[in-house]
Parts: structure tokens; sequence; C-alpha cells
């Protein structure tokens, strides 16, 4: 798959992940008593970030995956074709070689 950045977006989507699983287990356990209203408000709200920057690099490798797929499909089909072409020529070609040769 072509990265721009540094990182592929699967490794990306898988650190999205990673720190909100973290931020998750933070702030169910040690975070629970200590974040007040606000600062509890915006520690979700960047759990929830994370999380949907994780489905976003998800499915963007997801499509990019079945766009690979199809695109290999419609190769191997051309080749498959054109595989298909060349060998009925040949084989015409050969028959009218020992047609002609008999006659």
């Amino acid at each position: 798959m072509d990265s721009n950045g540094f990182l592929p977006p699967r490794k990306r989507g898988m650190i999205f992940l990673i720190i909100a699983v973290v931020m998750v287990i933070l702030g169910e356990t040690l975070l629970r008593n200590a974040l007040g209203k606000v600062p509890f408000l915006f520690y979700w709200m960047g759990c929830f970030v994370f999380t949907g920057l994780a489905i976003l690099f998800s499915l963007r490798d997801v499509f990019g995956v079945q766009r690979q797929a199809r695109e290999q499909q419609r190769k191997l089909l051309e080749k498959t074709i054109t595989e298909i072409a060349r060998q009925k020529e040949l084989k015409s070609k050969q028959q009218r070689e020992s047609g002609g040769r008999a006659g």
C-alpha cells in the first residue's frame, strides 16, 4: 500500500487503537476518581477521537486491500484472455500449416 507519511495506514490505525485501549483502561481504573467533570469529559472525548481515528484508518486499509484485489483480478483476467487468444491463434495456424501440406 502506498503511504504518504512515515507510517503506513495499518500501523497508524494500530497505534491509535492501542492508545484508545490504554486510555479506556486508565480512565476506568486509575483516573476514574481523579478527574473532575470537565477534565473527565475532555479525557473521554480524546479516547473517542483515537477510537475514531483507528476505525478510519482500518476502513482506509480495507478499501485499499479491496482495490488491490480488484486490480489483481482484472490483470489476471486480461492475462488469461490474452493467453487463450494466443493459444487459439497458434492452434489455427498449426491447422492451416498441416492442411496446406496435405493438399
